[in-house]
């Protein structure tokens, strides 16, 4: 049981790193921060939530990258893009009735500067 669980996380945290990276420039892009956002507060409590891998974890991940957003960020907004994916390749994995989760990351990609083919193809999930 232990194991299976540590190959998840594993596996969910390879899959966003190949997201993430496969963005590039997005952190070069200049943004407006929004006062009173402490986004690397919400951005920890993200990768927290995010490490931990539950369907439950992930959406509290997710939604705390898009509490985030105001601060600024490209960087953040791929976070958030990854984990609304991975909510909802996790609701298929577990044979639940679909959320929003994945129009949710389509319509946030669609924000990035640089969608990439790699991107459509995780959405795609």
């Amino acid at each position: 049981m232990g194991d299976s669980r540590l190959i998840h996380v594993s596996v969910t945290g390879v899959a966003l790193a190949l997201f993430l990276a496969a963005l590039p420039g997005c952190g070069t892009r200049s943004t407006i921060k929004m006062p009173g956002v402490d986004g690397a507060a919400l951005e920890r409590k993200g990768d927290v939530e995010l490490d931990r891998g539950c369907l439950l974890c992930l959406r509290a991940a997710a939604e705390f990258y898009e509490s985030a957003l105001p601060s600024g960020g490209a960087a953040l907004t791929s976070k958030a893009v990854g984990a609304w994916s991975l909510v909802g390749a996790r609701e298929r994995q577990l044979g639940i009735k679909p959320s929003d989760a994945f129009d949710r990351a389509q319509r946030l990609a669609t924000s990035l500067p640089d969608p990439t083919r790699v991107a459509s193809a995780y959405l795609s999930i």
